[in-house]
């Protein structure tokens, strides 16, 4: 393994095949990893801490968009309501819910849907 390898216990298999180890053929399957991000994503874009697992940005939403999102967070791109309230990003973990704007605080009338297609990891397919 290459000194500036990720660390892993998986066999190399997994990520790679013969003849050319160079190649990076491994796809997440797991629901922890949201489908498709709108740019490839280099490992080490998530595995920060040179193994296999992930230091999320927030450890209570780990697994959902929040988990890595919640520091590049940006209120005011998620409206909640009309009167200027806008969701938190644990609010918005899964993405879902981020295309109803309400009308106030009490966000029982939806008052405006956002246009998709936007995404929406609870059903797997993140769509952008």
């Amino acid at each position: 393994m290459l000194s500036s390898h990720l660390r892993t216990r998986l066999d190399c298999a997994s990520c790679h095949t013969y003849p050319d180890w160079s190649v990076l053929v491994f796809k997440h399957t797991s629901a922890a990893y949201p489908g498709q991000h709108r740019a490839a994503l280099d490992c080490a874009a998530c595995h920060t801490s040179n193994t296999d697992q992930v230091p999320y940005a927030s450890a209570a939403n780990a697994g959902t968009c929040a988990g890595c999102h919640a520091t590049d967070f940006k209120p005011a791109a998620h409206p909640a309501t009309v009167k200027g309230q806008s969701y938190t990003a644990g609010e918005l973990a899964n993405c879902t819910g981020a295309c109803h704007v309400y009308s106030d605080a009490t966000r029982t009338t939806i008052v405006k849907k956002l246009p998709g297609p936007y995404h929406r990891v609870s059903d797997a397919q993140f769509k952008h």
